[in-house]
């Protein structure tokens, strides 16, 4: 086995751009925010330019940070006994989220990526609403561990070849060309099931429905991240030749996959199902993304990422606003909801907004990214994505409607709007997409480095 020649001018690139940021925010230059924040990017993401993973690793532990903070306001209104079980799988979530976006060791990262399915079982069996939920537990188990005993396989055979599961040195590792496509195929698929992607996402619907609203918001929030992280910064650049010769049949692949989601939201009347399917929708797009071996592609599918992982946890948790409320997620049982709660029907219009990448929101701009990269490499993309983008904003709007502006099937209660704490937690989702929706340089360039590091 031949070691990989390191591209040298790429570190040096890396540190030229170091020394120019640190000079320019040493300098003050930029008076005013924009200007502020355009130093302190340039200084900080070109210190992690090296590598695919410090980026997305370190993006996606500021997310798990945030979500934890979302979810402990959220749950702060709950009964104490409540709180102290909960939250100690989220806090085990967490450390093991953490652990695993951070570590660059595979079997560290194994361990902990199979781990943390047990407080997401734990959480859906013990304080699931339906008698369902144990069959949904086990369905998780059962797709996540099945398919992730490649990635065992994988492990042992480095250990015998290769002596290191360290991932700088499988970077530095040549493989055949007939064994790399081998190992990316069986990986891929080993994290693919996590990631949700059709025909592999029936385990998220179910998970979905049945897991208390908590459960909900760290399934979307955290849980579909693990397997985008484990495919483009853990097999991708060890694997980088099997990502490059397949991206076109997967990107192909995905246009699809993100038909067949918006095809079945409309006919759904569990409203958390429905979101579930958003998040499978949005999962499509990512790959469509991320797999166009194009620089916008990548930025768009990073900020769809970002933005998806508070979004969707923001709608399940109006979902659960209105099931503490009325003990039921059926959309026709709910109806003419904007005269009773019209901060609620506001806060979930912004939402289903961003959803659909409204001009002016931060999706917008990732989709529209997305967009451009897929249609320049990919010309019969043209046929996918404008259905997508017509009737699934119209079915967005139509799920809409019929919650807040509709008739219901029975006589519908007034049990007040949202209250403080209520408010508060979504306030908090609100004020995290400021940042991307104001100044999405910050992330652009970020994703600029992670890609070069990536492809160069």
């Amino acid at each position: 086995m031949v070691s990989k020649t390191i591209f040298s001018s790429g570190k040096y690139e890396c540190k030229s751009h170091y020394q120019q940021g640190k000079l320019s925010f040493l300098l003050g230059r930029g008076i005013g925010f924009v200007g502020m924040m355009d130093s302190i990017s340039s200084l900080f993401f070109n210190l992690y330019c090296t590598h695919l993973y410090h980026f997305l690793g370190l993006i996606l532990v500021i997310i798990t940070l945030l979500l934890t903070i979302f979810c402990i306001v959220f749950l702060s209104d709950k009964s104490s006994i409540y709180i102290k079980q909960v939250s100690f799988n989220i806090f085990l979530i967490q450390i093991l989220a953490i652990t695993l976006f951070l570590t660059p060791n595979l079997l560290i990262f194994y361990i902990c990526f199979e781990s943390i399915l047990i407080p997401f079982f734990l959480i859906i069996v013990l304080w699931g609403s339906r008698a369902e939920r144990i069959e949904a537990a086990f369905r998780l188990l059962f797709y996540t561990f099945i398919f992730s005993l490649p990635t065992l396989f994988f492990m042992a055979l480095l250990l015998i070849t290769i002596e290191s599961l360290d991932f700088y040195i499988l970077e530095a590792v040549e493989f055949s060309y007939f064994f790399e496509k081998i190992l990316w195929t069986l990986l891929f698929l080993s994290f693919l099931v996590k990631a949700a992607i059709p025909p592999f996402h029936l385990w998220l619907v179910e998970a979905h429905v049945e897991a208390p609203t908590i459960g909900s918001i760290l399934l979307s929030g955290l849980a579909l991240k693990l397997g985008l992280y484990g495919i483009f910064c853990i097999i991708s650049p060890i694997f980088y030749l099997g990502y490059s010769t397949s991206s076109k049949y997967i990107q192909g692949l995905s246009l699809v996959a993100l038909l067949y989601p918006v095809t079945i939201i409309l006919s759904q009347l569990d409203w958390k199902k429905i979101i579930a399917y958003f998040s499978v929708v949005h999962m499509a797009l990512i790959f469509i993304g991320l797999f166009s071996n194009i620089l916008s592609g990548f930025q768009g599918a990073i900020i769809i990422t970002i933005i998806h992982s508070f979004v969707s946890p923001a709608l399940f948790a109006c979902v659960g606003f209105l099931y503490d409320r009325y003990h039921t997620k059926d959309i026709t049982m709910f109806g003419r909801l904007a005269d009773l709660m019209p901060v609620f029907a506001f806060i979930t219009f912004i939402l289903f907004l961003i959803e659909i990448a409204f001009p002016g929101t931060p999706n917008f701009i990732g989709e529209v990214l997305i967009f451009n990269s897929t249609s320049t490499s990919f010309f019969i993309a043209y046929f996918f994505l404008f259905p997508y983008y017509m009737f699934f904003a119209i079915f967005v709007f139509k799920i809409y409607a019929s919650i807040f502006y509709d008739f219901p099937n029975n006589n519908i209660l007034f049990y007040g709007d949202l209250n403080l704490i209520e408010f508060s937690s979504i306030f908090f989702i609100f004020l995290v997409l400021i940042i991307p929706t104001i100044y999405p340089q910050l992330l652009l360039r970020g994703a600029a480095a992670a890609f070069w590091a990536l492809t160069l």
